[in-house]
């Protein structure tokens, strides 16, 4: 079962959530003693005011120990105004309900399946269906000599491929083809030219449509345990996290690097054109 939550400030209402599990939740508790788990299992990771909690509670008390316990960590560190008002992101999100314990939650645009027996991740239904819109309009005109793709509207589409891709390994080697033209940073794109990069717009549509009914299992994602692990994050400014050891031994190391000027002059974040765009900072800090 999974909680998760971004805010900054958590508001005091927090204590009037309510932690009733539901039928189909009694059913994974009683999974849980079936498998003889006598002792709480629980993960928690957490950057700066991002955590996650990750639990198997073998009963009720200890799923509502877990919760007490992580709401009580971020209180001593972002301590609740007195005036709930003052926190209105934190309202916000008690309101979505998006700080509860869940059996599907919402991880940076994808949904997560943490079923027994199913584990599965998938790209939220409105980007997917944005991206398959895009993709067939694109079909449909490539055979359109006086049609072109604006290069802005190629770029930006690219890089929401190349995040939908996350969770699709096998459409990551599709995106060369769009590498290719975004290299050149042409005025437009014009598909009836380059018949390669025609079929691979189809085949990036047809793996997108695939995923709604068969989402991808998060084992295909992990290729093995890694050595080191740690938390990361990155800006306009620099990159900086933490890193420990898993397999091997490594002393705790906090980092913090700052990018080159070249790169600070090209980042963009936003839905303007640069050579470096979100996702390709977020995996310059990742290396």
């Amino acid at each position: 079962m999974w909680h998760h939550n971004t805010s900054t400030h958590l508001s005091g209402a927090y204590h009037s959530i309510n932690f009733n599990i539901s039928r189909k939740h009694q059913k994974i508790l009683k999974c849980c003693q079936s498998q003889h788990l006598g002792e709480l299992a629980t993960v928690c990771e957490v950057y700066v005011n991002d955590y996650i909690v990750i639990t198997t509670p073998p009963s009720k008390e200890q799923l509502r120990h877990v919760a007490n316990a992580v709401l009580t960590g971020i209180y001593d560190v972002f301590p609740p105004d007195e005036v709930d008002s003052n926190d209105p992101i934190s309202h916000k999100k008690i309101l979505k309900k998006e700080g509860v314990f869940a059996m599907e939650k919402d991880l940076l645009g994808f949904d997560f399946n943490g079923e027994p027996g199913k584990h599965t991740m998938w790209l939220k239904a409105p980007k997917r269906d944005k991206l398959l819109t895009i993709l067939h309009g694109w079909c449909r005109a490539s055979a359109d000599r006086n049609h072109g793709i604006p290069f802005d509207v190629f770029w930006s589409t690219t890089y929401q491929l190349r995040w939908a891709f996350v969770l699709i390994p096998e459409g990551k080697g599709l995106l060369s083809l769009f590498n290719k033209v975004l290299a050149k940073e042409p005025r437009f794109v014009p598909l009836h030219r380059n018949k390669h990069l025609s079929e691979g717009v189809r085949d990036c549509r047809t793996l997108l449509r695939e995923s709604i009914a068969e989402p991808t299992q998060c084992k295909e994602l992990v290729q093995g345990w890694p050595d080191y692990t740690g938390v990361k994050d990155t800006s306009k400014h620099g990159i900086g996290g933490v890193i420990v050891g898993e397999s091997k031994a490594c002393i705790p190391n906090v980092f913090r690097l700052e990018w080159p000027a070249d790169i600070k002059a090209n980042i963009v974040f936003g839905s303007r054109i640069g050579w470096v765009g979100h996702h390709v900072a977020h995996n310059g800090n990742s290396v």
